[in-house]
């Protein structure tokens, strides 16, 4: 035997208004009469009851109480206040909206929910990549400014960092042989020696 969630039965918001309106209209009434009795004129009357309806209607509904007293035939108020408390605690416990009673134990929507975590994660994953690709050309796009940027003051200053210079331009003087190859040039090589040496 199947056990099915308990189902919540919707309060009837026309009713809960209806109800509202005619708690104003009591407290305006009540108003009214008591006004009357300490004879205030009838357009002063008229003032108080009117800004005391518009203030009361101007009110936003608080059925956060569930404990308020109900009369036992305000089912609709009750159940609207028990809604109330419901969200609540459903938001309390990080609960989501579409939370339905005993579905975490039904295979199919278990694997339901496997197959949105996998979707979810190589999503996510495709975001990364798209996010790495980008910052890779961003370094290689600033790179090659800063080359081009490099190169651009090096030829304003005469190609000084040891670029190759253009093809058209004349050769540069060799430079200037160190001590050690100086040495070396004038070292005669093992040929010119042999033939030297006295033969024996």
């Amino acid at each position: 035997m199947e056990i099915k969630p308990m189902k919540h039965r919707e309060p009837d918001k026309e009713i809960l208004e209806h109800e509202r309106k005619r708690k104003i209209e009591v407290a305006c009434f009540e108003l009214r009469v008591k006004l009357e009795d300490e004879e205030i004129p009838e357009d002063e009357i008229e003032k108080q009851v009117d800004a005391l309806r518009e203030k009361l209607l101007a009110q936003k509904v608080n059925m956060t109480n569930v404990r308020q007293q109900f009369k036992p035939s305000d089912t609709h108020a009750i159940l609207a206040a028990k809604k109330v408390e419901m969200d609540r605690m459903a938001r309390a416990l990080g609960t989501s909206s579409d939370y339905v009673e005993g579905k975490a134990f039904d295979p199919a929507h278990a694997e339901e929910m496997r197959q949105q975590r996998i979707a979810r994660r190589e999503e996510k994953e495709r975001e990364e990549e798209i996010r790495r690709k980008a910052k890779e050309d961003n370094e290689k796009a600033w790179k090659e400014r800063e080359r081009l940027r490099r190169r651009a003051e090096d030829a304003a200053r005469g190609g000084a960092r040891g670029k190759p210079a253009p093809k058209d331009a004349p050769m540069p003087p060799p430079p200037v042989p160190s001590e050690m190859a100086q040495s070396l040039l004038h070292m005669p090589d093992r040929a010119e020696t042999a033939r030297r040496l006295p033969n024996g």
